[in-house]
């Protein structure tokens, strides 16, 4: 397994990609901070928007630059190999279909959690390092929160992207398939996809209620499960 899991970490394309679409959030989230309402100097108020502004950097602009990275990030995980004629040589390893298709999955998923969480902290501590108790106080606060929310989220983003990796002819219609169901909710006002509706339930501090994880667990787990059995019963070629 081990040696499978280095086979899917030793992908440069799939890291460049990572990469720009976190240097992308990145300047996204700081721009978010940046026009933020300030309410006053002392340091009950910072506490204030601070903890507010932690919770709320995930916004439209946020989701939007994910639905783009994400679906290119599983087409080059399941669909490359395939287009290419490798995927003979990478199941031919000794491991299950199931084995390899869920390295596939979490190896992508575990990164882009890493990355993105990663970016979310950095630039909110940069933006609050002039006063370091105000960073402490909010990563206590609500630190545990904010990584429930980004696993379930990109949980949610990624079933969907694989699953439609796997059924897709090729990397093209997988991409931009992908691209269209995310996208999807934000002009047809689907309220429990929105993201602000997501965001809203993290400020209220119910994102462990069946509200938030019918969609991002419940859900995906479905599509999850579609994307295991539907891979391993397809040809590999």
């Amino acid at each position: 397994m081990r040696a499978l899991i280095k086979w899917e970490l030793n992908e440069p394309v799939k890291l460049i990609i990572l990469l720009l679409g976190v240097s992308l959030l990145s300047i996204e989230f700081k721009d978010f901070l940046l026009l933020s309402p300030k309410h006053g100097v002392s340091t009950a108020p910072v506490l204030n928007y601070a903890y507010h502004d932690f919770l709320s950097m995930f916004n439209r602009n946020t989701y939007l630059i994910l639905s783009f990275m994400l679906p290119f990030l599983a087409t080059l995980s399941v669909r490359r190999e395939r287009d290419e004629n490798l995927a003979l040589t990478i199941y031919s390893l000794g491991y299950s279909k199931e084995e390899i298709l869920m390295v596939k999955f979490f190896t992508t998923y575990v990164l882009t959690f890493v990355f993105v969480v990663s970016a979310h902290l950095l630039v909110f501590a940069l933006h609050f390092s002039s006063t370091p108790s105000t960073i402490l106080v909010t990563l206590r606060s609500s630190l545990f929160e904010v990584l429930v929310f980004y696993a379930l989220v990109i949980f949610y983003m990624f079933s969907i992207s694989y699953l439609v990796a796997i059924l897709s002819p090729n990397s093209y219609i997988s991409i931009f398939s992908s691209f269209l169901l995310l996208y999807i909710p934000l002009f047809t006002h689907i309220t429990s996809l929105l993201p602000e509706t997501w965001v809203r339930l993290l400020n209220e501090g119910r994102i462990l209620t069946f509200e938030f994880l019918k969609i991002t667990l419940l859900v995906s787990a479905f599509l999850f499960g579609v994307y295991i059995i539907v891979g391993a019963g397809r040809d590999v070629r």
